[in-house]
């Protein structure tokens, strides 16, 4: 029939893409680039996940436990393949050069955290061509989809006796240790790419929502010794924003809908399994929400758009400053910073307790509603906009809300 040639010549052209690939010289450099990836291995979880091994096909009786078993090691190269995933964001050149260690998580909690080592990157042949990673984008949309996938079923409130297991069938097992290594190598593409001098607006969209799902995804994560990840991991990437916002005001605008929005999210998870104890976590929140704040003074636009402006601008302060403000674990956290400093030292380096906290913060904010009110010639505005958010503090600290009914309010 006149059809049949084409699957000739179908076959035909892939015997030629074979022949070609099984003559290219540099054959050998992409077989150990392929072997480094683990992408093998990742296929075949990929393939597998979901259908009954050999093992299990032979044996009824006990088939949970050969299941956790293959879900394990299903578990292991995936978190391999997301290991060497983030660490592909560090091979840019664009990124400036940074003190030793200085992209490794932060781990405030005593005693003192796991011992972490700067993780190598991908050792590809010399004449191997560079890996190029545009912007970040690309990768990070699917490294942020893959650790949902991988770590999102096993999060508050998971605990066991060894490493963090789920105690559900249809859960994977991890060992604390990998879950510990892929959260430095997460932390190192983040804060590389974080860093890049081309950082584009949808990169750092991208970086923005996989920094604070990640975070969450990693700080409701249990071991049978408490959290698997210290809360101190997502300062060191705020911190980077911050000071990228200082030299750059504009930055963080065009983000501003999505940076109250991400962090709000990331503490309504994260507080309904553990604590958040931290202050220097605290700081770095509002620090992000103050600096990504739509003002004359860090950007222009049209009339056409100010009332949209204006809802990013409430959005912004009611729900993402002042509510931070008056969470009931911030104002736990100040307390305990309270005792600290009465029994001779505060616990977060550099504070003094709540005094020092609110005698930065009030400023901040009465700063901040005078840029948005357009400066000293309309203080009605502003003081509205500071009596507003001292009401709401006030009554927030009156009524003691439970985490879960202040992640209503707003």
């Amino acid at each position: 029939s006149p059809a049949a040639p084409a699957p000739a010549e179908a076959v035909g052209h892939c015997h030629s893409e074979e022949a070609s690939l099984q003559d290219n010289p540099l054959r050998p450099q992409i077989e150990v680039a392929f072997e480094a990836c683990s992408l093998d291995a990742f296929t075949r979880v990929l393939v597998n996940t979901g259908h009954p091994g050999e093992e299990q096909l032979e044996a009824a009786e006990g088939a949970e436990v050969e299941q956790g078993k293959g879900r394990g090691a299903a578990a292991q190269v995936l978190l391999n393949y997301l290991c060497a995933l983030f660490l592909a964001l560090r091979c840019s050149a664009s990124c400036p050069k940074i003190p030793k260690d200085q992209d490794l998580p932060w781990w405030p909690e005593p005693p003192t955290g796991p011992s972490f080592s700067p993780p190598q990157a991908l050792q590809l042949p010399k004449r191997a061509l560079a890996l190029n990673v545009f912007d970040g984008y690309e990768t990070l949309r699917l490294a942020l989809r893959l650790t949902q996938v991988a770590l999102g079923g096993a999060g508050a409130g998971t605990t066991a006796a060894e490493g963090c297991t789920a105690s559900a069938a249809s859960s994977p097992i991890w060992e604390p240790t990998a879950v510990q290594e892929f959260a430095v190598c997460a932390h190192v593409g983040l804060f590389h790419t974080l860093r890049r001098s081309d950082l584009s607006e949808r990169a750092l969209r991208a970086g923005m929502a996989t920094l604070f799902q990640v975070a969450a995804t990693l700080l409701t994560l249990q071991t049978a010794q408490g959290p698997a990840v210290s809360t101190g991991w997502p300062v060191r990437l705020m911190e980077v924003l911050i000071r990228r916002a200082d030299g750059e005001p504009q930055m963080l605008v065009p983000v501003a809908r999505l940076c109250v929005e991400a962090s709000r999210n990331f503490v309504i998870e994260v507080t309904r399994s553990r604590v958040l104890d931290n202050l220097e976590l605290w700081r770095h929140l509002l620090l992000l929400q103050l600096k990504a704040m739509p003002t004359g003074a860090r950007a222009l636009w049209s009339s056409t758009i100010h009332r949209e402006v204006e809802v990013v601008q409430s959005q912004l302060w009611k729900r993402g400053i002042v509510w931070v403000l008056g969470h009931p674990q911030l104002l736990d956290c100040l307390g305990a910073e309270d005792i600290a400093a009465a029994k001779g030292g505060a616990s977060t380096p550099g504070t003094e307790g709540s005094g020092a906290f609110w005698g930065w913060v009030l400023p901040e904010l009465a700063t901040l509603a005078h840029e948005i009110a357009g400066g000293t010639s309309n203080r009605v505005m502003a003081m509205r906009l500071l009596l507003d958010a001292y009401g709401t503090l006030l009554l927030s600290i009156g009524r003691a809300p439970t985490p879960e009914e202040h992640a209503l309010a707003g």
